[in-house]
């Protein structure tokens, strides 16, 4: 492994704990290409070591938002019950699935979802407000579900689909919503690390653990950014960063396919 892209994981650790602080969600999004391009660790190895990382740096941003009330612990609940029953179910059975050699397929999907995140953050920074709306039990449960899906497949924490969830319909400040969702972040990561674990990552540990400890320095400076700077001007900035991840995973995955 290049010396150069060693060094490179590790700095962008500081860059993942700072998204989660300041927006809580989008880690994941940076953390998968990190581990797999960065680290040169399989994508399925890379999923799971990712939940352990926004699990990780969710349970600080939990402890930091405690003291000033941000969390609403009810509405955590009502998203966290579905969605951590999807990633079990996405780790027990839909996982499996995927055929030895797919990793491309896997990289491609992760490409299209960090597309979707950055469409959502977009969305977001135009401006909608917060405002408590009649949903229905169906439509909420699916919403959830697709949380515990998207974590439970690629490893991402799913906090761009969850803050829209909480402003939009149970009408919480966006920072009460930021904070909430790293608490179900934190459950649904729990869940994954659980019925993900598997001797293929024992290998990883040492350079997890080291990068666990960066992402959490960088929650520290998220914070210290996000009393600074716009919330509404750091989304827009990083869903434009995300497009471009998308896209070098995408020419990545294309460029190797090719090669083969």
């Amino acid at each position: 492994m290049s010396a150069v892209l060693l060094v490179a994981g590790y700095a962008s650790a500081i860059a993942v704990g700072a998204v989660l602080g300041v927006l809580g969600a989008g880690g994941a999004t940076i953390t998968v290409p990190i581990f797999v391009y960065l680290f040169s660790i399989p994508p399925k190895v890379a999923t799971v070591l990712s939940l352990g990382v926004v699990g990780g740096v969710g349970l600080l941003g939990v402890i930091r938002a405690y003291p000033r009330r941000e969390v609403d612990w009810a509405w955590a609940a009502r998203v966290a019950v579905p969605s951590m029953a999807a990633v079990w179910g996405t780790r027990r059975w839909l996982v499996p699935l995927i055929p030895e050699g797919g990793d491309f397929v896997l990289m491609l999907a992760f490409a299209a979802l960090v597309l979707l995140v950055a469409r959502a953050m977009l969305k977001a920074s135009r401006g909608l407000a917060s405002q408590a709306r009649p949903i229905s039990t169906a439509r909420f449960m699916a919403r959830a579900s697709g949380v515990g899906v998207v974590t439970g497949l690629l490893g991402a924490g799913g906090g761009f689909l969850i803050v829209p969830m909480l402003t939009e319909w149970a009408g919480l400040p966006f920072r009460t919503a930021a904070s909430t969702s790293l608490l179900v972040i934190l459950a649904n990561s729990a869940m994954g690390l659980y019925s993900g674990w598997s001797p293929a990552l024992a290998p990883w540990m040492a350079k997890w653990a080291l990068f666990c400890v960066l992402a959490a320095a960088g929650l520290w400076v998220g914070g210290r950014i996000s009393s600074r700077i716009p919330a509404e001007a750091l989304k827009k900035g990083f869903a434009y960063f995300l497009v471009a991840v998308a896209a070098v995973t995408v020419v990545t995955e294309l460029v190797g396919i090719a090669l083969n």
